[in-house]
């Protein structure tokens, strides 16, 4: 986590976020006399999660055992350090992981977080051209398997990527506007990854409080909004969203 513009965003757009740290980044901060802890613990303040992304960002596939700990239990003791407590959530570098890894972490009781939705941000573009792509993304997804949303990978050590979550945000609200004019399920962004560890994300327990109320939200931003984006795939089901950052 290293760009405070994400933090500022969540205030002016009300959205949760799910934070990845990778150890090295917070390390470096710190004797360099930056201030990556204290907006990590911002962002844990603001009820964000917070997960880790291994220790020095190597490929974990083929990784022994020893070293595989070596990565687990260093990054516990940094977030010990700079949280207070350790992290039950994992994203792997690259997303490369294996079965000793998948191991060891059910064994941690420890989640693998993964994601389905990514747009190749760490190449250079122009905010707008990455937020177009994202959208293409999502709709592919939706044509491919009848399912909106998922998990969402982004970069905020990258200008454009930052620029590029408001202009997603903003497509996101302009197709709730038709999704509640159809009364279909709205898309949400959400920081518990609950949804995804279960069957069926449909019978999340606080899925139906939370459209309730962003339809109310929904309801009075569009009366005045003309919902030009895209329609979603016709007979397409909505999961939440997880806007999901790492360093």
């Amino acid at each position: 986590m290293t760009d405070p513009r994400i933090v500022v965003l969540e205030q002016a757009v009300a959205y949760d976020g799910h934070f990845k740290v990778i150890r090295y980044r917070l390390r470096h901060r710190l004797f360099a006399g930056g201030m990556s802890r204290e907006l990590a613990r911002e962002v844990l303040r603001r009820g964000h999660s917070v997960g880790s992304h291994s220790t020095d960002h190597q490929r974990m596939r083929s990784m022994n055992a020893a070293q595989l700990r070596a990565q687990l239990s260093q990054s516990d003791q940094l977030f010990s350090d700079v949280f207070g407590r350790r992290t039950f959530l994992f994203r792997p570098p690259w997303g490369s992981h294996s079965p000793l890894l998948d191991q060891m972490l059910a064994e941690r009781s420890d989640t693998l977080v993964l994601w389905n939705l990514g747009m190749a941000d760490w190449v250079e573009r122009p905010s707008q051209e990455l937020a177009q792509s994202f959208l293409r993304r999502m709709d592919r997804g939706e044509a491919e398997s009848g399912i909106r949303g998922g998990v969402v990978l982004m970069h905020d050590t990258h200008a454009w990527s930052v620029e590029a979550l408001p202009l997603i945000v903003q497509a996101l609200r302009q197709r709730n506007c038709q999704l509640f004019q159809q009364q279909a399920e709205l898309y949400d962004i959400v920081d518990d990854l609950t949804p995804w560890r279960i069957a069926d994300p449909n019978a999340w327990p606080e899925l139906s409080a939370r459209q309730s109320q962003l339809r109310e939200r929904t309801s009075a931003a569009c009366t005045y909004a003309s919902g030009t984006a895209p329609l979603p795939a016709a007979g397409a089901r909505a999961q939440p969203m997880a806007a999901t950052f790492r360093q």
